[in-house]
């Protein structure tokens, strides 16, 4: 008697629970449905005012566009465009390094002579390993939410070259890509590594 009365409390309780699943599905499928159809019309919706019925309905049609005026590509007879000739007025003078800093670009720089970490190249991560070089932060920059601050750093080159091999490979690269000045270089060398 007891195990009957226990197994119809056990059926109750699972054909609850079924119902309370079978009402919970039911009510996400209608709230899927009206929330389809809202879509559809919101999507078609055109947010403008019809004119009043006794306006008389003028059609026009688009002129067709202008074409560009098209620029002349160089060419070998062509002349060569003018490259300016003034040089900007340096403004920037730190440790025998001068520079022009445009000032839409950065309202200042900080400069500074960085220690060298002369570790082992071939045991520690790329770019810990360095000279004494000159670094440059930019300050107030353009550009405020990235993940480096913004500076720019100056190394003697023979000095690396001679600390770390993987150097000479990035500045030769670099040396290149200055030399040939390609349009769309493959890859653009960055010392230290990281």
């Amino acid at each position: 008697m007891q195990n009957k009365k226990l197994l119809v409390v056990i059926v109750l309780v699972v054909v609850l629970l079924a119902g309370l699943c079978l009402f919970a599905l039911l009510l996400g499928l209608a709230g899927f449905l009206i929330y389809q159809r809202t879509a559809q019309v919101s999507s078609t919706q055109v947010w403008a005012t019809p004119p009043p019925p006794d306006t008389p309905r003028v059609e026009q049609q688009a002129a067709p566009p202008t074409p560009l005026p098209t620029l002349p590509l160089s060419s070998p007879t062509a002349p060569p465009l003018p490259t300016p000739t003034v040089e900007p007025t340096p403004n920037v003078d730190f440790n025998g390094i001068r520079f022009s800093l445009d000032l839409q670009l950065a309202q200042g720089v900080l400069p500074e002579l960085v220690p060298a970490a002369p570790g082992d190249p071939t045991e520690m991560l790329p770019g810990s390993v360095y000279p004494e070089h000159t670094q440059f932060t930019l300050q107030g920059y353009v550009f405020q939410d990235s993940l480096h601050p913004p500076r720019l750093l100056i190394y003697p080159l023979q000095e690396y070259r001679a600390m770390d091999r993987s150097v000479g490979e990035v500045a030769d690269l670099l040396s290149r890509l200055l030399r040939d000045r390609p349009e769309i270089p493959q890859e653009l060398p960055f010392l230290p590594l990281w």
